[in-house]
């Protein structure tokens, strides 16, 4: 894997947001495992990101929706957002049917980065990121018990 997604200057994700803190922390997790060390993790509001300048050489984004400005030599983004740009230099890890914390757990998963709890975080941040009302985490009788 470390060799399809460069070691990151930074990682930047989605501020005010369990789904973009969830994937930002899995994504440092992976940056130490594959590269041994941790980038700086960046959060932003969609307003001030559209006003970032880009001035690093590589970045991990995740779930902030791709784009034009994203297509970069040595930039991966990882997000689930509807997006109407293709990847022609960046590396783009997109699924709309998942969040993007599980989309960069399933990376984390691939370098023996899971656990029990991290398994149930992940799925309760997906739970709600995608609305899932059918999930049966909901209907549980734990669940029931948590609430």
């Amino acid at each position: 894997m470390s060799g399809s997604l460069p070691r990151p200057e930074v990682i930047i994700t989605h501020e005010s947001d369990l789904d973009g803190l969830v994937a930002g922390v899995l994504l440092q997790r992976l940056a130490h495992k594959l590269f041994n060390f941790e980038p700086t993790l960046e959060a932003y509001h969609y307003n001030n990101w559209k006003q970032r300048d880009l001035r690093e050489k590589s970045a991990w984004v995740t779930d902030l929706s791709f784009e034009a400005r994203l297509d970069r030599p040595n930039w991966a983004v990882i997000d689930h957002h509807v997006t109407e740009v293709g990847a022609k230099n960046a590396l783009l890890i997109h699924d709309i049917s998942k969040s993007a914390g599980l989309l960069c757990y399933e990376l984390c998963r691939q370098q023996g980065l899971a656990s029990p709890a991290l398994d149930r975080l992940v799925h309760l941040n997906n739970v709600a990121d995608l609305f899932l009302e059918d999930d049966p985490i909901l209907t549980s009788p734990m669940t029931t018990r948590i609430w």
